[in-house]
């Protein structure tokens, strides 16, 4: 069982780092020209499979868009949701049906 919460630990690093490199991706386009680079349906797919936390954060430290209302509006609210989710998943242990010892 400790073998799944290690994997779940390592997913959830990788697609936080996902998001990181999406936004700074995004961000790197946007300066260089004034191509789009990276859609925010690709950030918000990145942020719904658990990455909201790299996400926002990058928008925070780096100042970036802080403008863009659905980001700033919608980010708390998937992450809270998130953070349901990975509560719910950990206290039923991830449906397998184990013992109490």
């Amino acid at each position: 069982m400790v073998f799944i919460y290690v994997l779940f630990g390592i997913y959830l690093l990788a697609v936080n780092f996902y998001g990181i490199l999406l936004m700074s991706a995004q961000k790197k386009a946007r300066t260089e020209t004034d191509e789009k680079g990276v859609s925010d349906a690709r950030v918000f797919v990145a942020a719904f499979l658990g990455g909201t936390l790299g996400v926002y954060l990058y928008m925070l430290i780096k100042k970036w868009r802080l403008t863009s209302l659905h980001l700033v509006v919608f980010l708390p609210l998937v992450f809270a949701l998130n953070v349901y989710l990975i509560y719910m998943a950990i206290s039923y242990r991830f449906g397998f049906a184990m013992p109490m010892v």
